[in-house]
């Protein structure tokens, strides 16, 4: 998983306790000053807004109001650990590398 993540890009997210992928996402800032839910973001975690969900009853780390599942999070702010987020370009970049053997 990567830290390296800028405002807009487009994001897997993957189960806290495993590396099963639950969710495309879109990241919406990696301010840690930023505010979700009256908490600041912190260093560990990045706002985004999920736009595909692929395992529902999976539990948000910070959950808030009544997004307590990405069932409820759809188009949704969340904040969601950068170890447990890849962006798409590495994703692609690591599956074409697989198949070509640089």
């Amino acid at each position: 998983m990567n830290h390296l993540l800028q405002a807009g890009s487009e994001v897997m997210l993957f189960a806290m306790s495993s590396d099963e992928k639950v969710a495309k996402a879109i990241v919406v800032s990696v301010n840690p000053n930023n505010m979700l839910a009256g908490e600041a973001l912190g260093k560990k975690f990045c706002e985004v807004i999920v736009d595909l969900v692929f395992k529902g009853e999976t539990l948000v780390p910070c959950p808030y109001a009544d997004i307590k599942t990405l069932r409820d999070a759809v188009k949704m702010p969340l904040a969601w650990p950068f170890n447990r987020v890849m962006s798409l370009d590495s994703i692609i970049f690591f599956y074409v590398a697989s198949i070509y053997s640089f």
